[in-house]
């Protein structure tokens, strides 16, 4: 993990054009996450099922979605973020997308989140940059 509020401005600047201008309550985006995290995923390697919390930042702001962009694609098999429409292990798959360079995926965090995973790597090796959407 890193610290950079100049990362996650130029990645605000990026997305604000395609993030919902507001939220229910009036809430309205006021930028990204400056604590940025970055995966490497090599094969067999992946993240388990789970649903993303929202998080209060200094500022005051709150988290209501998640920011991951792909890094690379070339050489990798595997590795899809996938959706599914439940919370037990059974659930089906609601959406599975492809690692694919330079695509982010902006999708809600806390209570209107859906259950998703990082699948394994089968092939190459995956890596992810992942901040979020903070409202305030």
């Amino acid at each position: 993990a890193i610290e950079s509020a100049d990362v996650a401005a130029a990645l605000f600047e990026r997305l604000r054009p395609l993030a919902p201008a507001q939220l229910p309550g009036g809430k309205r985006p006021v930028g990204c996450n400056r604590h940025l995290r970055l995966y490497k995923y090599e094969p067999g390697q992946r993240f388990g099922r789970h649903v993303d919390q929202a998080v209060r930042l200094a500022d005051g702001s709150e988290t209501e979605f998640t920011l991951l962009v792909y890094l690379n694609d070339e050489g990798l098999e595997g590795g899809e973020t996938m959706f599914y429409e439940g919370h037990g292990a059974r659930a089906p798959t609601a959406a599975r997308i492809a690692p694919r360079a330079g695509t982010c995926l902006l999708h809600a965090h806390g209570e209107r989140c859906l259950t998703h995973e990082g699948a394994a790597v089968t092939r190459g090796v995956k890596y992810l940059l992942r901040s979020d959407l903070a409202y305030g």
